[in-house]
């Protein structure tokens, strides 16, 4: 099975790309970190929360942290004074390059709950 995003010549034209992940209990839990392991350059991504794990917009999430650039390898995200989720939502703002195609291929990402 193929989990790359589809590439595009024309990023801007075409709705952003995103990852319904679980926060990683069926308890909701506060969350510490995320870490995103990918090999796209230019890409961007937001980390949010949903009240289910399949939310009909983007609307129904809530922003934990803001657009966050990233660079391929590993990239750990900081989620400062979140409310305990279940649902966490990776929100590709930015799609990035590779190859010369627009699209971000994301190899892992890994939640850690806070401290």
């Amino acid at each position: 099975m193929d989990d790359r995003t589809p590439g595009y010549d024309e990023p801007d034209r075409y709705a952003k790309a995103t990852s319904c992940v679980p926060a990683g209990t069926a308890t909701p839990t506060k969350l510490g970190e995320v870490t995103i392991d990918l090999n796209s350059t230019g890409t961007s991504v937001e980390i949010r929360s949903a009240q289910t794990p399949t939310p009909s917009s983007l609307s129904d999430t809530t922003v934990l942290t803001p657009a966050t650039p990233l660079r391929p390898g590993s990239n750990t995200i900081k989620v400062d004074n979140a409310s305990p989720t279940s649902n966490l939502l990776v929100w590709v703002s930015t799609l990035g390059q590779v190859n010369g195609e627009s699209r971000s291929d994301i190899a892992e990402i890994t939640v850690k709950a806070a401290s």
